[in-house]
C-alpha cells in the first residue's frame, strides 16, 4: 500500500473523530432545561366504547272526556279534584317517560257543562298534571265548545297547569312553531291533525289507533282513494313548512277485515 492512500486514511478517521467529538461538545453546552429527544412511545390502540341503545317510553292514554256525572264526582264539597278518577290507570302514566292524551274538552270557567258542548273545572288540568301526564292534543271537534275565548283560556289553563299541547293555537307564530320534545334523549316532533275534508266526503272514520296502526271504515268504493290519501298525509308531512330529516313511510292495504288489510 503507498503512503499516498495510507494519509488519506488516516485523514478521514481524524475527521469522523472530530465530527463526533464537535457533536458531543456541542450537546453539552445546552441548557439543563432544554427539551431532549425522546423515544417515541408505544402507540396503544383504543376500541371504541360501545355507547349502549337510547330507549324511551311513551303512554298515550286516549281521550279526557268530562261528562257531568264525572264532574260531580270530582267534587269533595269543598273543590273539585279529579286524581282519584286516575286510580287505576295512573302507574301507567307515571311509569312512562313521556304520556300524553287528546283532551275531548276546554277550560272556561262556570257554569261546566258535558255532551254535546263540553266545559271542565280548571282542576282537572291540575289533575292531569299531578298523575302523570306531560302533554295534551287539544285538536279535537270540541275545540270550539266555548268559542275562541274558550279555546284561548283553554291554553292558558294548561300552561299554568304546567301541561305542554299542541293542536290549537292563540297566534299564527305558535302554529307555525314545531313543538319539539326531548324524552330520555330521544328528540320527538309532536303534530297533532283533526280531520280532512276530503276523508269526511269519502265518509271515511276513524276505528281504532293500535301503536303506529290506523284502522278506518270506509265505503269500499272508496278505499282505494282513501288509503292513498291517508298515506300521503302521513309521508307528506311539513310542519311549519320543514321537511322531516327522517323520511317516514306508510305501508297501508284495504279489506273486510283487519287481517285482510294487511
Amino acid at each position: 500500500m503507498s503512503m499516498k492512500h495510507i494519509g488519506t486514511k488516516i485523514l478521514a478517521g481524524v475527521l469522523v473523530v472530530l465530527l463526533a467529538g464537535a457533536g458531543v461538545l456541542i450537546w453539552r453546552n445546552l441548557p439543563e432545561d432544554a427539551p431532549r429527544l425522546q423515544e417515541p412511545e408505544e402507540t396503544v390502540r383504543q376500541e371504541p366504547e360501545v355507547q349502549p341503545d337510547t330507549t324511551a317510553t311513551l303512554c298515550v292514554a286516549g281521550d279526557i272526556v268530562a261528562h257531568m256525572p264525572l264532574v260531580a264526582d270530582a267534587w269533595n264539597g269543598e273543590a273539585y279534584d279529579f286524581t282519584h278518577l286516575f286510580a287505576d290507570a295512573r302507574r301507567y302514566y307515571e311509569a312512562a317517560d313521556y304520556t300524553t292524551a287528546c283532551l275531548e274538552t276546554t277550560f272556561n270557567g262556570p257554569p261546566y257543562s258535558g255532551y254535546p258542548q263540553f266545559c271542565a273545572p280548571d282542576a282537572l288540568a291540575s289533575g292531569l298534571k299531578t298523575v302523570g301526564f306531560h302533554l295534551l292534543s287539544t285538536a279535537s271537534n270540541h275545540s270550539m265548545d266555548t268559542g275562541y275565548s274558550g279555546l284561548v283560556r283553554t291554553l292558558d289553563v294548561l300552561d299554568a297547569a304546567g301541561l305542554e299541547h299542541v293542536g290549537t293555537y292563540r297566534t299564527q307564530q305558535e302554529r307555525d312553531t314545531v313543538k319539539i320534545i326531548d324524552v330520555g334523549g330521544i328528540k320527538l316532533a309532536m303534530l297533532a291533525v283533526a280531520r280532512d275534508e276530503r276523508l269526511r266526503e269519502l265518509d271515511a272514520r276513524l276505528l281504532l289507533q293500535v301503536h303506529d296502526e290506523l284502522l278506518l271504515e270506509v265505503p269500499a268504493d272508496a278505499a282505494e282513494e282513501a288509503g292513498a290519501l291517508v298515506a300521503r298525509l302521513m309521508q307528506d308531512v311539513c310542519p311549519a313548512g320543514k321537511e322531516l330529516s327522517v323520511p317516514l313511510l306508510v305501508d297501508w292495504g284495504t279489506g273486510h277485515d283487519w287481517g285482510a288489510a294487511h
